[in-house]
């Protein structure tokens, strides 16, 4: 299943706006997690490992005119949890970097990974 990770030109919960032309990294895969992942000091990851207990699918990312969008594989063993999180409510977002202006307009985006999350 396809999850929309980013609509183009649209103000997301966040109140980011992002646009086509200013997506400056986007690799074919990257790694899905439960949650935004940080490290013991509260600083954002932004490779989180394959191998790591939280990574728990590889997310297939496609762009077009209107958006980004991951279509995510659950590894085997992380499928059932997963599973139940997406059942549960659970959705699929980016977590990447990039420069925000004073209008919420993102500049220079790079997608690293996707996570789930109930928010």
């Amino acid at each position: 299943m396809k999850h929309v990770l980013i609509e183009f030109g649209k103000q997301n919960h966040n109140g980011r706006t992002y646009l086509k032309e200013e997506v400056s990294d986007l690799k074919d895969l990257v790694p899905c997690t439960f949650g935004h992942r940080e490290d013991k000091h509260g600083m954002a990851i932004l490779n989180p490992s394959l191998n790591d207990d939280e990574t728990c699918a590889l997310a297939k990312i496609s762009m077009d005119h209107a958006g980004i969008y991951a279509e995510v594989n659950p590894f085997e063993n992380k499928k059932e949890m997963f599973d139940e999180m997406m059942m549960a409510g659970c959705r699929i977002v980016s977590a990447g970097t990039g420069n925000v202006n004073e209008k919420g307009e993102v500049s220079d985006f790079r997608l690293h990974y996707v996570f789930i999350t109930k928010d």
